[in-house]
């Protein structure tokens, strides 16, 4: 009986561990989106002030959806991705289809964005340097994505690739979004720490704004 009651607190314990960790991820997504929204505002703020131009509209993270995901089936791949702008302005969206690759993924929510015009202010000076994708510059000038907007002064949106994972729909009983499997993207690690943890935490406070309140989310198979 001693052994049994030993074993049931050890493991009581253990719980209340991974419950704690869980509860810090979600924390964590949770700043991270906050503190979005105010680089957004002083973006907005800066932009304004600058241009004397009062309407925002033209800022392509007003028009574009933060959560894109379909809503049967799996596993299906998600990604995480940060819409960069003028101004330091910044998105994190996040996309999930059956059927799609990481690519797929990453090329339908580009097509939502307006089209690029030609980049100037960091160029290796060779033929074609101004065709470049904004990652192989980045990585060209050692810098990171954020960076690079604010050396180069673009007014362009861009994409940056955050990480991602798996995502699935699970029927038994209850109508429940799992995600599972993240990872973390190069160009994101070789700026930060950012740990495939963060990236579903992340996910799953973004895909939760998305989701019907009858539906329920878990991440790495514990309920959120």
């Amino acid at each position: 009986v001693n052994k049994l009651n030993s074993r049931a607190v050890k493991i009581l314990l253990q719980q209340n561990k991974l419950e704690k960790q869980v509860n810090e991820l979600n924390s964590r997504a949770a700043k991270i989106l906050l503190q979005q929204k105010e680089l957004e505002k002083q973006a907005t703020n800066r932009f304004r002030d600058s241009t004397g131009i009062l309407n925002q509209e033209d800022w392509i993270g007003n028009r574009i959806e933060t959560v894109e995901v379909d809503d049967w089936g799996g596993p299906f791949r998600f990604v995480l991705l940060k819409v960069l702008g003028r101004a330091g302005k910044q998105q994190i969206i996040v996309r999930g289809r059956n059927y799609c690759s990481e690519a797929t993924l990453v090329a339908n929510a580009q097509r939502t964005m307006e089209q690029p015009a030609p980049m100037t202010g960091l160029s290796d000076g060779g033929a074609g340097s101004h065709d470049r994708t904004m990652e192989e510059l980045a990585a060209k000038a050692g810098l990171s994505m954020e960076e690079l907007v604010a050396k180069t002064g673009l007014s362009v949106e861009f994409l940056q690739v955050m990480g991602g994972g798996l995502m699935e729909w699970n029927q038994d009983g209850e109508r429940r979004l799992c995600l599972h499997s993240g990872y973390v993207s190069v160009s994101e690690c070789r700026h930060r720490t950012t740990q495939p943890a963060e990236i579903l935490s992340l996910a799953g406070v973004l895909a939760k704004q998305g989701l019907p309140v009858t539906c329920k989310l878990s991440i790495n198979g514990r309920p959120q």
